[in-house]
């Protein structure tokens, strides 16, 4: 029971990151084939990679609204040479994200680096369930499982983009 709490919890903070992908703040729709409010046609959905992430997790609406004190690190790895590499981190906080590390950071999120290659602005849950039923996607915290769950107990409305 424990343990599905904590993934519980692990997973909707994902989600919270990575939905800002989605809803930059430029009327992209979460779901393909959506139309925009103000015409008739759909915006075409924008491949994301390591040169556009920060900008896209930036406008992001959901990342400013993350606490004032959170600091959540996005690892990115592959495993092209038979074991973990580490490619690029991005540190996201409230106020800005961007490409490098910190020391302590409240959540570790662990991504494989091979779902850049399908992944777009559209897509955000179906990339985030098929990282996580393929064993791609990961965390760490040093938190406790309740303080995380206090902590981000908002984002619970995105659990289903992790299938829970």
């Amino acid at each position: 029971m424990k343990r599905k709490i904590i993934v519980l919890l692990v997973l909707i903070l994902l989600i919270f990151i990575i939905f800002g992908i989605f809803y930059s703040g430029d009327n992209l729709p979460v779901n393909p084939g959506t139309k925009s409010s103000s015409s008739d046609s759909v915006t075409p959905a924008v491949a994301l990679n390591y040169d556009n992430f920060d900008d896209y997790m930036s406008k992001n609406v959901i990342v400013r609204e993350l606490p004032e004190d959170t600091t959540i690190l996005i690892k990115f790895y592959n495993f092209d040479n038979g074991e973990r590499q580490w490619e690029k981190s991005f540190v996201v906080t409230k106020s800005k994200v961007y490409e490098g590390s910190v020391d302590t950071p409240e959540l570790i999120v662990l991504l494989h680096s091979k779902y850049f290659s399908e992944w777009n602005s559209r897509n955000f849950c179906e990339i985030m369930t098929k990282a996580n039923n393929n064993g791609d996607l990961g965390y760490e915290s040093s938190l406790s499982s309740v303080s995380l769950a206090w902590k981000f107990k908002s984002l619970m409305e995105y659990k289903d983009c992790f299938g829970m």
